[in-house]
């Protein structure tokens, strides 16, 4: 819809080749393989949106970039930084770990 508006006459194939231009990108990282895969999952759902109209497909996509690269993506920068973390938690035992030390008023 975005590209719509902003008066591409081809929407749909310019915001998927920035899509492809994207991943492209983060190929190093993905490796060959899971570039293979995920760039045939893009395409299968793009194929399904041009014939049926729906997104659905998409999701395939999403799972997998989110799982084969920003899970590991994130893990790696908390791993990097393990030692500037000073505490872990849910919410609430980050916000009673900070209240021992008067870092906030409960």
């Amino acid at each position: 819809e975005m590209y719509k508006r902003a008066g591409f006459n081809d929407a749909l194939g310019q915001w998927s080749d920035d899509i492809k231009k994207a991943m492209k990108r983060i190929e190093r990282r993905l490796g060959s393989q899971r570039h293979k895969q995920v760039s045939d999952i893009f395409d299968k759902a793009l194929n399904i949106q041009k014939q049926s109209g729906s997104l659905d497909a998409y999701k395939e996509w999403v799972e997998f970039l989110l799982v084969e690269y920003y899970d590991p993506m994130y893990d790696y920068q908390i791993e990097k930084r393990a030692e500037q973390v000073q505490f872990r938690g849910s919410s609430e035992e980050v916000i009673a770990h900070l209240a021992k030390f008067g870092a906030l008023r409960t």
